[in-house]
């Protein structure tokens, strides 16, 4: 198929892809303060309404499914040939960058520009997509687009979700014009060839090394504990020492144990992170009696997380008995590790290869869309660099030079995938 470089270098437009970097850059976009553009909220219908202005430039047949989920498509020569998917979010985090998401969605419709002008038609139709609220939002959950399409949502659980002024899911969807009773009915994922996410790195390693590729192998696996250290409040003057049970100063050793957890492991896709912690009563003058802590491990490979998870259930037993308190622990997230399909890696690295682009295969240690459909579909993912790794940051930025790498990248594997036969899901 179309592999020829300088044809691509013509037809792929880094300035039409930086003008589209800006025009979605501005729904949302904080003076100072990055871009806030919410999942399920009006800013996110703005940028999607963007994005379908676009797509009907491109003559693709637009519509939206239950859970709000854009999708543009270009027919192929065989109407009976399931499609290939590609795109992702433009929902942002609060005070994000402009490239997390959007890039993917950009680079999706420069590849339908490409294919257009180009005229080349595919045996497959071609859908792009934009996925509703990939980020965590008001609800406290992320995803929804791409785990909507999985069947991977428990509608019960889901809709007794009240944002924090109390709204109810289904009326806050029902507000921006989705239908909670056609979620209700959806029962069937969509068949899909294959579906393919180009999306920025949200590290360093790529910056790093001066590659623009990253040939995605799979998502690191997410374990998630929720820890409650019960000791007593008292007088912060009149306790001594030796007569107290701080919460905080166990919680302490806890936080520093979790990272030890994981430096005896001496992986560098393994992590340990303690983002959220509760003091009770949290004053200056008494002795912290209750804290809650979420502890969070993340690897690539499920020996190691079983191993890190082991490790830190026997610190907690030794603080426990040191400090003479109570501690109690649950789990609320287990999410194993996944890999890609190998017939779509193989394909993003074969381009990238014939392209004369160096790439790099490694594992994403962020979750994403595609890690959702990998399990309805053959699903992959393309990275590109992110400078010094920022990103849900204002510092977030990809070269344009990098994102039409991907896109050339990204069409040439649609074309691969499209003339092969690829080992089904279903």
């Amino acid at each position: 198929m179309l592999f020829d470089l300088k044809v691509l270098e013509k037809t792929i437009d880094q300035s039409r892809i930086q003008k589209r970097i800006i025009e979605f850059s501005d729904i949302g976009k904080v003076p100072n303060q990055g871009i806030t553009r919410p999942g399920l909220s009006e800013k996110e219908i703005e940028a999607k309404q963007k994005a379908i202005s676009i797509m009907k430039s491109l003559d693709l047949q637009i519509r939206n499914d239950p859970f709000g989920n854009v999708i543009g498509r270009r027919e192929g020569k065989d109407p009976n040939a399931p499609p290939i998917m590609t795109g992702s979010h433009l929902d942002t985090v609060q005070n994000g960058g402009s490239f997390d998401g959007a890039a993917g969605v950009i680079g999706a419709l420069e590849v339908i520009h490409a294919l257009n002008e180009l005229e080349i038609s595919t045996r497959h139709p071609i859908e792009i997509v934009v996925l509703t609220a990939e980020e965590p939002n008001r609800f406290g959950f992320s995803a929804f687009g791409s785990r909507g399409l999985s069947l991977k949502w428990n509608l019960k659980e889901l809709s007794q979700l009240k944002d924090e002024k109390g709204v109810p899911l289904p009326i806050a969807l029902q507000s921006i014009g989705m239908d909670w009773e056609s979620i209700l009915r959806f029962n069937q994922s969509p068949h899909l060839h294959a579906f393919i996410e180009m999306h920025v790195e949200q590290g360093e390693r790529l910056y790093k090394k001066g590659i623009s590729i990253g040939v995605v192998l799979g998502v690191t696996g997410i374990y998630r504990e929720q820890v409650m250290v019960q000791g007593e409040a008292n007088h912060s003057g009149t306790t001594p020492m030796p007569l107290r049970k701080d919460a905080l100063m166990a919680a302490s050793e806890i936080i520093l144990a979790s990272e030890k957890c994981v430096q005896a492991r001496e992986d560098e896709d393994s992590t340990a992170t303690v983002g959220r912690i509760q003091v009770t009563p949290n004053q200056v003058n008494i002795i912290p009696g209750e804290v809650v802590l979420t502890i969070e491990f993340r690897s690539t490979l499920p020996e190691i997380l079983k191993e890190i998870k082991a490790r830190f259930k026997q610190a907690l037993s030794q603080i426990k008995q040191k400090r003479k308190l109570k501690i109690k622990s649950e789990e609320v997230l287990v999410q194993p590790p996944m890999r890609f399909s190998e017939e779509v890696i193989r394909s993003i690295r074969q381009s990238s290869r014939t392209l004369g682009f160096p790439s790099l295969d490694l594992f994403s240690m962020a979750g994403h869309d595609a890690n959702h459909l990998a399990s309805i579909t053959n699903a992959g993912m393309i990275f590109i660099p992110s400078k010094g790794g920022f990103s849900h940051c204002p510092e977030e930025w990809t070269d344009p030079k990098d994102i039409a790498k991907g896109c050339m990248v990204l069409l040439c594997t649609i074309l691969d995938i499209d003339g092969e036969e690829m080992g089904g899901k279903r």
